[in-house]
């Protein structure tokens, strides 16, 4: 069959025995569960064992393209990779934009699927039919970003997913980058090809168009999207600037302990803004993915001072104080401070909060130098000294390289009482300073751990006024019924909402779409579906798409079942139930999203009820009823 839109084939590698082979993409697959995320969600369910350790040959790496990838739909370039992840050992989803999708599309291929474990260091190129893997002995021991550099060299044009030290050494805080920019498998992506033994994988260019059933219907929306996307104000900013804009650290962000130290722009005068605004600005050019109209990447050469000729790549990056005198050395130092961490492989947040416990624990004399071999202080040199130790796992680095639940388990001595981890993953946004909105539920809720992409929309900014969740449900689908239910005059139920955010989340990564705000604002569910449609002649409809998405977030969430995940692991951390004390030297309780009450132990148990129930799951166990799976169609595939 040959099918619209999608490269219509499977390709399956295996690295043991270097055997590979294709298939056609079956159309069960794309009727129920759209493309990227979904049908990766359902190969894995059939073929990924329960009982294999993240490490073991029998692991399997899912890429998935969605239908949208490598179109001129703008901003459609999501990858999406599915493996299980070493950080909780629980089968996750991750998605990062670049030229990945695109090059893999043109040769072919919507997905790709890796087992076994070679017999020494590889790198896997695709290319139409040409699939091989390439000795990579002499790439083994570079970092991420050269890494790219060379085999771009080798085989341009093309897109890399490569790994660094840290994924050589099977870190699992680890994280890769597309095309040194697209951020991709945080939780240990880079450690499970480390564990593989393969370096990077390569899509070149191939020689296959993607078809598309209506095109003058398609080029009909995409011109009237382009003309609202480029008439945008905040568009300007994005080119003139990046996605770094005021290159503030993000009070999403913030560290639950006292040793964090950032850089509010929202703090500085107008002077020091502009200084900082102006360095930022010269420093930057920004980059945008194929097909993207918006500029949300950024290559930044420090051009002056101490650091002068380090070069980066970002999709948005944290200006720090490290103690430095003056804004231009804090803004050189974060510079490299993000180049260190990127080329290693190594996660930002989850090394930064690795990093702040240990800090905290060591400033109370809870653990001394006899346990970390350094001296820890929260200086520049100290920060990249530890960061070293982590991608190589020596001395202290090792436990810090196996993540927080790992780290605090060989510590001991009550430090598991400091940890904040949801399913053992740190958190990426800080509920005390934005209140309980859709992020932070969804940071307890999704199956992957603490990972809040799934709670974008008005909630990501405090205090939005409900009317703004009304229209954000309504563009999102949410049935007029529920919605009415869930958003009233004056406030809006955030259980219940979140549910919908994440099928929101879930659909966009089966399509092949980047959610940031830049993109997303401009889409709407029915102009999804006149674009699926037109793309791939398959009449469908808001609801069809919609039921596709929960599909695929349903069967992650049964898939993880299994594995003994549940409503006992969607808990909130303890420490979320202290004040956090700010730099500003004021403290922030936890509170409800328009900050009315403060919510203690035991309050949260509402919310997490009320998602279940809009979920239809059980609210006891928090997974999937026989009834639901029968409403979804699954009842024959669990």
């Amino acid at each position: 069959m040959t099918y619209q839109g999608f490269a219509g084939k499977i390709l399956y590698v295996d690295l043991s025995s270097g055997q590979t082979k294709s298939e056609p993409l079956n159309s069960e697959l794309v009727n129920k569960f759209v493309g990227g995320r979904g049908i990766n969600h359902k190969l894995a369910y059939d073929m990924l064992p329960v009982e294999v350790d993240a490490f073991s040959p029998k692991n399997l790496i899912i890429l998935g393209a969605g239908p949208f990838s490598g179109t001129l739909i703008p901003g459609c370039s999501e990858l999406v990779a599915t493996t299980k992840f070493p950080i909780n050992n629980a089968m996750a989803t991750a998605s990062g934009a670049g030229k990945f999708s695109l090059m893999l599309k043109t040769s072919g291929y919507d997905h790709v699927v890796i087992s076994g474990r070679a017999a020494g260091p590889v790198y896997l190129k695709i290319h139409d039919d040409d699939v091989v893997l390439c000795n990579a002995e002499d790439l083994w021991g570079r970092d991420s970003f050269d890494t790219v550099d060379e085999l771009r060299k080798r085989h341009e044009p093309c897109s890399v997913i490569p790994i660094g030290q840290a994924g050589e050494n099977l870190v699992k805080i680890s994280v890769s980058q597309i095309d040194k920019g697209g951020t991709l498998g945080s939780g240990g992506l880079p450690a499970v090809m480390g564990s593989k033994n393969l370096k990077a994988i390569v899509a070149v260019e191939g020689t296959r168009g993607i078809g598309i059933a209506d095109r003058q219907g398609l080029m009909k929306i995409i011109k009237e999207l382009l003309a609202r996307m480029t008439k945008w104000p905040g568009r300007d900013v994005l080119l003139n600037a990046g996605f770094s804009g005021e290159v503030s650290a993000s009070q999403f962000a913030t560290f639950p302990y006292d040793n964090w130290t950032k850089i509010d722009f929202n703090e500085l005068n107008q002077e020091e803004r502009n200084q900082l605004l102006a360095l930022h600005a010269k420093c930057t050019k920004t980059l945008a993915c194929p097909g993207c109209p918006m500029a949300d990447k950024e290559r930044i050469r420090i051009c002056e001072g101490k650091y002068a000729g380090t070069t980066s790549y970002v999709s948005g990056m944290l200006l720090r104080r490290f103690g430095a005198e003056n804004l231009e050395d804090a803004y050189g130092m974060s510079v490299k401070y993000a180049d260190t961490l990127n080329r290693y492989g190594l996660c930002e947040i989850n090394f930064d909060f690795l990093f702040s416990l240990m800090l905290h624990v060591f400033n109370k004399g809870i653990i001394s130098k006899e346990d970390t071999g350094i001296d820890l202080t929260d200086d520049f040199d100290t920060r990249l000294k530890v960061a070293e130790m982590t991608a190589y796992r020596k001395g202290f680095g090792d436990v810090l390289a196996d993540g927080i639940l790992a780290a605090v388990g060989k510590l001991g001595r009550g430090i598991e009482n400091y940890a904040v981890h949801i399913k053992g993953r740190s958190p990426h946004v800080e509920p005390r300073v934005i209140g309980l909105g859709t992020m932070p539920l969804t940071q307890l809720t999704d199956p992957r751990g603490a990972y809040p992409a799934g709670g974008g929309g008005p909630g990501y900014v405090p205090g939005k006024e409900p009317g703004q969740f009304a229209r954000h449900g309504e563009r999102m689908g949410i049935p007029k019924e529920a919605l009415d239910r869930i958003v009233t005059t004056d406030d809006w139920n955030v259980g219940r909402f979140t549910r919908y955010s994440q099928d929101w989340y879930s659909l966009w990564d089966c399509l092949g779409m980047c959610l940031r705000a830049p993109v997303s604002r401009f889409y709407h569910i029915k102009t999804l579906a006149e674009l699926y449609t037109s793309l791939t002649g398959f009449d469908t409809s808001p609801e069809e798409l919609m039921k596709g998405a929960e599909r695929a977030w349903n069967l992650h969430r049964l898939y993880n079942a299994k594995l003994g995940f549940g409503r006992k692991d969607d808990k909130p951390p303890g420490k979320w139930f202290k004040p956090l004390e700010g730099t500003d030297g004021k403290k922030y309780p936890l509170m409800d999203y328009y900050r009315t009450k403060v919510l203690k132990e035991g309050d949260l148990e509402g919310p997490l009820d009320d998602y279940y129930d809009e979920r239809g799951w059980d609210k006891k166990t928090g997974l999937p009823t026989p009834q639901k799976l029968d409403e979804l169609g699954l009842g024959d595939i669990v």
